[in-house]
């Protein structure tokens, strides 16, 4: 029997185990010489192996300390590498990994501006588009792979970033199977931490993966490269904590879900009309989004909450205003509600704190807000936007921002709340809003000496390019505004400083009720009632009610007013610069009837005039206004005085506002004249009656009044006693002074032609009676002398007939002698002229 070592099967059998022996042993530096050369073929400088372990049997390689460089700078280091796959699987046209480990890994991957990638400094070959489906019927599974202290720099022609993955794991995944693959991944993109926890199902009809992933201060400036067309510069810290879930359909959609936290801190975006930061910024909520298989955006909806602090906004030059909050927060839904139009649809809720809008020029606040609520709000974008309640607490608007107290201007209007119940805007430029109240105002209107607000006169005009339009575009243009009600309540208060007059008038009106409503601008016909009730001051009272009509062109106006009690002081101003006097003292009570229709006023003023006392300016407003007067306006008050020193008017006012020429202080000031001269000559011939119709103005060349003239007091020629009984007469003077107190009266003696020649026929009779008793009985005819009377003695006539005029009144009727002027006796030479005493007030 031939032993089995010499037989041939045997020798064939250590021939092909020697060969497999050599095969095991050198395959290693067979396959170190294959990597060797595959990088060298690429541009590779050198690279180095430490070690290449292959065990067959067991299906694992093991790879040492890989490093590979190009012009003297790494282009790949790899410390380990493992893999490890299952001989039995193959059987079943299935490629198992069991193991695929790799740790060490530093390498860089870059875009270069041709489009192709350089991984590792080895350009890779573009994948050719194919439209065939192609389809392998071997499956491939990986049990467990591991990535440890991986680092890759990316790089592209535009921006680089530094990726580190300090651990990454995915275990059974299988392309025969649809159960979940578990991903872990942690790790860090430009210093910013990054962890993924993740199941993917990559191998069923619908490909998704959920999980959770969580990202910290990641440097959002690169992302404004893709936005070059949007903005300018982007800066900014992104924080992400949230669950997401996205799946594909192939050549349908792919939806995806998230539900967490999406934050960014210390945001600063640059736009071409102006600049946006913001401390923080955060979205807290649901996300879902719908994408087409072209990734164009198809549905979206969101749910949640926005929270975001200290954010400002800043206009561009041409828009010179910045808009700041300290805290605002939003809560509510984002959708899409029609995907042709990509309208939107937002409702929610908004509570804010700080708000502050202010004009960048004059420095000045448009509007601060400690607080601002809008509830229920709906915004369909492209068409309206409605809310159910807007409210602002501690509310100031057209304030001076950031200066000292000394230099601070108080604001045109602060509020301890703005509340509107209801408020909507559409796209044919329609605001609608119910109640508006404003509650616990303080109005501040302060007028400079050029006539301008304060408040407004240092607005930064907004600098616009001029547009030529239409009428017909215009019209389309305007903005239609409806309100139901707009009210001031609680403890409100009015401050008007006019400094445009000398000195500078000031008031305060406390406003008990103050409201309009029904203002509707597409009726401009259509009245829209007002109410005012107020007091100035302790004990003014100011009551106003009517009809406004705000859209009315020209100007229409119906209003009913009561004022009482009025300090009259107070207004010295207006009275200085419209009539030429200051008010010493006195009350003002009034009440006002005006109707203006189309521009044309036509107002009924009763006045009463409480214990007035005036001082002239000695202007030339003064002239002006006593010309308008017909006599001084003492004389006036004095006739127009009641015994309550009271003095009532009636002042009509016409005009046509829309003139250009029109001055409504010279409308009042031709009024007040008219109606106090009109008054006084009717209270005197009321008062005088039957001996009043005779009353008459004497004027001065310029029509500037001297004196109002009673009758005179006739006497009889050469007397020094009037002609006939003057006690009716003289009855109804004294009765005038005893009514009006401050009734002063001048008597001027008036002596005439009439009593020069009686005094010479007196003469001429005493001469001849005493030529008859020197006469004999044979008497001598002798020749009269030519008498004169001496002007000297004529004016002492015309005195002697005043002290006697004088004389009655005081002695016979008791008024004081103070009140009664004897003025320079006169001689009349009118032929036709009386003896007479004239009576001037």
């Amino acid at each position: 029997m031939v032993p089995y070592y010499k037989k041939g099967w045997f020798k064939v059998l250590i021939g092909f185990f020697i060969l497999c022996l050599l095969f095991i042993s050198f395959l290693p530096y067979a396959v170190r010489y294959g990597i060797e050369q595959w990088y060298l073929k690429q541009g590779i400088d050198s690279v180095a192996i430490e070690d290449i372990d292959i065990n067959l049997f067991s299906g694992e390689f093991h790879l040492k300390n890989l490093r590979a460089s190009k012009d003297g700078q790494n282009a790949v280091t790899l410390a380990n590498a493992t893999v490890a796959f299952e001989w039995l699987p193959l059987f079943k046209k299935r490629l198992t990994i069991s193991q695929l480990h790799l740790d060490g890994l530093n390498t860089g991957i870059r875009q270069n501006k041709d489009g192709s990638i350089d991984a590792a400094q080895v350009r890779l070959a573009q994948q050719q588009q194919t439209t065939e489906k192609e389809e392998s019927a071997w499956g491939i599974g990986l049990q467990a792979v591991s990535v440890n202290d991986a680092h890759f720099a990316l790089s592209t022609p535009a921006q680089k970033a530094n990726v580190i993955i300090d651990h990454i794991s995915l275990d059974k995944l299988e392309s025969w199977s649809e159960a979940g693959s578990q991903v872990e991944f942690s790790g860090s993109i430009n210093n910013s931490p990054l962890n993924i926890t993740a199941t993917l199902r990559a191998f069923t009809q619908a490909p998704d993966i959920k999980g959770r992933l969580k990202i910290a201060k990641l440097d959002i400036a690169p992302a404004a490269l893709h936005l070059q067309k949007q903005l300018q510069e982007l800066g900014g810290q992104l924080d992400i904590d949230a669950d997401f879930n996205i799946t594909h359909q192939t050549g349908k959609k792919t939806q995806i879900a998230s539900d967490g936290t999406l934050g960014l801190v210390n945001l600063s975006v640059k736009l071409a009309d102006g600049h946006i930061a913001t401390d923080r910024i955060q979205w807290q909520g649901k996300i879902n989004l719908q994408l087409s298989d072209k990734s164009s955006l198809l549905d979206y909806l969101l749910q949640g909450k926005i929270d975001s602090e200290n954010v400002e906004f800043s206009g561009s030059a041409q828009q010179a205003y910045r808009y700041r909050h300290n805290k605002l927060s939003w809560d509510g839904t984002v959708k899409q509600i029609d995907d042709t139009t990509g309208q939107t649809q937002v409702t929610g809720a908004i509570d804010a704190q700080n708000i502050n809008l202010q004009d960048s020029g004059s420095q000045q606040e448009l509007i601060h807000s400690e607080k601002l609520t809008i509830k229920e709000i709906d915004l369909i974008t492209g068409q309206n936007f409605s809310a159910k309640q807007i409210t602002l607490k501690n509310l100031r608007t057209l304030s001076t921002a950031n200066t000292s107290k000394s230099k601070q201007r108080p604001a045109l209007l602060q509020a301890g709340g703005l509340s509107i119940d209801m408020a909507s805007f559409s796209t044919d430029k329609s605001l609608q809003v119910g109640n508006i109240r404003l509650q616990d105002a303080l109005i501040h209107i302060n007028k400079r000496k050029d006539g301008q607000l304060d408040q407004l006169a240092t607005l930064t005009s907004p600098k616009t390019k001029a547009k030529k339009t239409t009428a017909a575009k215009d019209k389309t243009d305007t903005l239609q505004l409806l309100a139901r009600l707009l009210e001031v309540a609680g403890n409100s208060k009015l401050i008007f400083i006019d400094n445009s007059v000398t000195p500078a008038f000031k008031t305060e009106l406390l406003i008990a009720k103050a409201s309009i409503s029904n203002i509707d601008s597409s009726k401009p016909r259509s009245a829209s009632p007002f109410i005012l009730e107020a007091k100035s001051g302790k004990y003014a009272n100011v009551n106003v009610d009517g009809d406004a009509y705000p859209f009315s062109t020209p100007l229409s106006l119906r209003l009913n007013a009561k004022l009482k009690n009025l300090s009259l002081p107070s207004l010295s101003s207006y009275s200085a610069k419209m009539i030429g006097y200051d008010m010493r003292s006195g009350q003002l009570s009034a009440t006002i009837k005006a109707n203006i229709k189309k521009g044309k006023i036509d107002a009924d003023n009763q006045i009463t005039l409480a214990n007035l006392e005036v001082r002239s300016n000695k202007s030339k407003t003064t002239e002006d206004f006593s010309a308008q007067l017909s006599m001084p306006l003492d004389s006036a008050l004095s006739l127009l005085r009641d015994k309550n020193n009271n003095i009532k008017l009636s002042i009509p006012v016409k005009g046509d506002i829309n003139k250009p020429d029109f001055d409504i202080s010279g409308v009042i000031n031709k009024g007040i004249g008219t109606a106090m001269r009109k008054a006084s000559l009717a209270y005197l011939t009321h008062a005088l009656q039957p001996y009043g119709s005779l009353i008459t103005l004497a004027k001065l060349a310029k029509s500037a009044a001297d004196h109002v003239s009673l009758n005179p007091i006739v006497f009889s020629v050469a007397a020094t006693t009037p002609a006939e009984d003057v006690n009716p007469y003289s009855q109804k003077i004294a009765a005038l002074m005893q009514e009006r107190p401050k009734l002063r009266i001048k008597l001027c003696g008036v002596a005439t032609i009439q009593d020069s020649q009686a005094l010479i026929q007196k003469k001429l009779q005493d001469w001849s009676k005493q030529q008859q008793k020197i006469a004999s009985d044979t008497p001598v005819k002798t020749r009269p002398p030519t008498f004169m009377i001496a002007d000297e003695q004529l004016l002492e006539l015309a005195t002697q007939r005043a002290d006697a005029i004088k004389d009655i009144l005081t002695n016979q009727h008791n008024i004081d002698p103070a009140r009664l002027f004897l003025c320079q006796p006169v001689i009349d030479k009118d032929q036709d002229a009386q003896p007479r005493v004239d009576l001037n007030i």
